[in-house]
């Protein structure tokens, strides 16, 4: 490990617990934050299960690295102490640690970075290099002449030997290039450019309550969520209810009903004036359904709840019923 210039033991038979639990954290580190990242932004208002989960997981990743920081510290100076500290030993901390511009915890943060960073980028940039060389037999068969020609069959892969790699490592580059073009660039005219870091803060989102409990007579009625708490790109109209898509797109709604008292609620979340999904909150005590829906919208298109009878009903308000909606993709 880069990091530490110590090998962990995690390809050991008998992997100690505690590293088991790193890698059982690492890899919900990476699970819990692709669900956030395509899930409502909710936990950015409310501390959400899921958020929990991811805190807890970072937590321990990051605390057990945070001794292997100390401890690697401990014995460099240790080392420095009774002279025995050589060079090129622990080049990365003693570098580190030489900078008095860096205090204990940027050292510590850095490392942390590095240590993370590593385990999430190796495997992913691994894999898709695979991929793409599966995708591509020609540079496959040239990768595979050029590695049988320059690695040997027993001994140490060197330095030296890596770099006579040439062709294995623009394969590793074009396979960055090409994963890096899809996720962080946009095409215009003939050219490949960055794309603007502010898309995701200009991306349509809102989320909106019901303050006040609404009854329900007709079923043309629209329940009107009353507290918009986000509204970016200003598409909910808290005073009719109604979301009007700013861009084409898809979108994902979520609708939360509660029924007031032993009361029930019968709704319909409606593009423009089509029923596209239905619910229903049932008469057990404050009963309550939360409808989750996939809706592809181009501008102008309006999505908005309403009521599916023409029964007296009432949504319960005090901020247990919401609505909420995201552009998920163009």
């Amino acid at each position: 490990m880069t990091c530490f210039e110590a090998r962990l033991g995690c390809l050991l038979p008998n992997i100690e617990d505690h590293l088991l639990k790193m890698i059982h954290y690492n890899d919900e580190i990476f699970a819990l934050s692709a669900k956030l990242q395509v899930s409502l932004p909710i936990h950015k208002l409310f501390t959400t299960p899921l958020w929990r989960k991811l805190v807890y997981a970072e937590d321990y990743f990051f605390g057990n690295g945070q001794q292997l920081v100390d401890e690697t510290i401990d014995k460099i100076k240790d080392l420095e102490k009774s002279g025995k500290l050589q060079d090129g030993d622990y080049n990365f901390l003693t570098y580190l640690i030489s900078r008095p511009e860096l205090s204990y915890k940027d050292v510590s943060i850095i490392t942390l970075s590095l240590f993370g960073d590593g385990l999430n980028t190796t495997v992913p940039t691994l894999l898709f290099t695979i991929f793409c060389l599966a995708k591509c037999p020609r540079a496959q068969e040239k990768a595979y002449k050029e590695i049988s020609q320059f690695l040997p069959q027993e001994g140490e892969i060197t330095p030296e030997i890596i770099n006579k790699l040439v062709y294995l490592k623009a394969c590793v580059k074009e396979a960055a290039r090409s994963r890096h073009k899809k996720n962080s660039t946009e095409k215009r005219g003939d050219w490949w450019i960055p794309s603007t870091s502010r898309d995701l803060e200009r991306r349509p989102t809102f989320f909106a309550s019901l303050k006040t409990s609404q009854t329900l007579s007709s079923i043309r009625d629209i329940v009107k969520f009353d507290d918009a708490k986000i509204n970016i790109g200003g598409g909910y109209d808290s005073t009719t209810g109604i979301f009007t898509a700013p861009r084409n797109g898809i979108y994902i709604f979520s609708c939360a009903i509660m029924a007031n008292g032993g009361g029930e609620v019968q709704f319909q979340l409606n593009k423009n004036d089509q029923l596209y999904t239905a619910g229903y909150a049932s008469k057990s005590g404050y009963g309550a359904q939360t409808v989750n829906s996939l809706v592809e919208l181009r501008t102008g298109d309006k999505v908005y709840i309403k009521h599916r009878t023409g029964l007296s009903q009432n949504v319960l308000g005090g901020h247990y019923s919401t609505f909420s909606g995201y552009l998920l993709s163009k």
